[in-house]
């Protein structure tokens, strides 16, 4: 239950963030166009461009700031973001061969083509199986990367 609601804190935590962060850009960007005389509506949109492009990731959040934090994968954009604001050493994905291999999920597919272009990420792969639940050998394996101190910061996702 502790654990619950350790995650359900971060959540939060992480989605105010994100909501934080749109609020600074947009009123950084109308603050910018009514200096410049712009329109206002350009800039909100010009703002919201800026963060998609520059900040947005999917579910990111730190789960051990400095150590552990968590993420999705939609996409090479998100995780090039989630890359800039972690710096990570090691990423471990939980997705399974048969999603990696799937053409109708290219995003999986395009992490392990980004993360050969950067030799100091390293990727380890823990395939779990869609909807499925880690064995003891996997949870093992996860604390083994997660707690080695020469690995972190390390980010996980699904």
């Amino acid at each position: 239950m502790e654990l619950v609601l350790l995650l359900l804190f971060v959540a939060v935590v992480a989605a105010v963030a994100a909501i934080a962060t749109i609020v600074s850009i947009v009123v950084l960007a109308v603050s910018f166009a009514v200096a410049a005389g712009i329109g206002v509506t350009f800039a909100i949109v010009l703002g919201f461009l800026i963060w998609r492009q520059w900040f947005e990731t999917y579910h990111f959040a730190a789960v051990d700031e400095g150590k552990l934090y968590r993420d999705g994968n939609r996409g090479r954009r998100e995780l090039a973001n989630m890359i800039r604001k972690v710096s990570p050493r090691t990423i471990v994905s939980l997705i399974d061969d048969s999603e990696l291999a799937d053409s109708k999920k290219p995003e999986f597919a395009a992490e392990v083509e980004l993360l050969k272009s950067k030799p100091e990420i390293t990727l380890e792969r823990i395939p779990i199986a869609l909807g499925g639940w880690p064995d003891d050998s996997a949870i093992a394996r996860f604390l083994e990367i997660a707690t080695n101190p020469a690995k972190q910061p390390v980010v996980v996702h699904c």
